[in-house]
């Protein structure tokens, strides 16, 4: 696929300098970036790259724009920009668009899903959990029983979500991350140590990522000391989720809520107790 540098700037919202018939086949790195490429700067200090690239134009802010003569395209934010032209350029697509269960998903009957939910091959979601509109559940994702997951996240493979957790919307859990596992808690007994009871929750806020391999325990108990992590932007402050419009149950889920969530919010600064208290 192609885009000419004018359809780019329509895109983008940005002001174009320069020819907007050329036409543009991929993305680059300043310092790589070919002649049929668009390239980022969004930092004084890759000046000098940038005039030297051999991109055919560059996504620029207002503020180094006039420090830049060769094509551009001004935008606000252009590593942002960047991101839209490699979607609409094809770069870059989610691994697993299927909508609906896998065959050798298991869901519970109980769970409730909303529409446009993607549950992949092994994937499993335990009695009781809430999956939001246009989630997706890949292969060997694991959503436990209780959990409460927002709409439109990724819980990629083999990540689990454990059943004291709440995720808010447009969250990504990494391969291989586990969010609300038990803490590092012993005491010790007459014959030695013995594995501590963990009781507290841990609510992700809006737009959160969780890295691959990343471990987000639980408190030992439910006080004001369970793992609390903040939205990622200052505009999306609440793990409270509500549905936008009227969701599409799975024939074996009730309807989906509009108001999922507990009413507690992720919009303090975040929290965690020592899992050993």
């Amino acid at each position: 696929m192609s885009m000419t540098l004018q359809e780019i700037a329509a895109l983008v919202g940005g002001k174009l300098e320069g020819d907007g018939a050329a036409v543009i086949h991929g993305v680059g790195p300043i310092e790589e970036a070919r002649p049929d490429q668009i390239a980022a700067l969004d930092d004084a200090r890759f000046l000098a790259q940038a005039l030297a690239s051999k991109a055919a134009a560059l996504l620029v802010p207002q503020k180094l724009a006039e420090q830049i003569a060769r094509p551009k395209i001004v935008v606000g934010f252009p590593q942002i920009a960047q991101n839209q032209v490699i979607e609409k350029l094809g770069l870059w697509k989610l691994p697993w668009p299927a909508v609906g269960p896998h065959p050798t998903a298991v869901v519970d009957a109980s769970a409730i899903v909303g529409p446009d939910v993607a549950i992949g091959a092994y994937a499993v979601v335990g009695a009781g959990a809430k999956i939001g509109a246009g989630t997706q559940l890949e292969p060997l994702a694991v959503v436990e029983g209780g959990a409460v997951v927002g709409a439109r996240c990724r819980i990629q493979s083999h990540a689990v979500v454990a059943a004291c957790a709440t995720l808010g919307d447009d969250c990504v859990i990494g391969h291989g991350a586990v969010v609300g596992g038990e803490g590092f808690g012993f005491g010790f007994g007459p014959r030695g140590p013995v594995r501590l009871r963990h009781l507290g929750r841990v609510v992700l806020g809006n737009r959160v990522h969780v890295g691959n391999g990343t471990t987000i325990d639980r408190a030992r108990f439910a006080t004001r000391g369970s793992a609390t992590t903040p939205s990622s932007t200052a505009t999306s402050t609440s793990a409270t989720t509500s549905s936008s419009a009227r969701a599409r149950s799975w024939p074996h889920s009730p309807a989906w809520p509009a108001a999922p969530r507990s009413g507690r919010t992720a919009s303090s600064a975040a929290r965690s107790a020592s899992p050993t208290t």
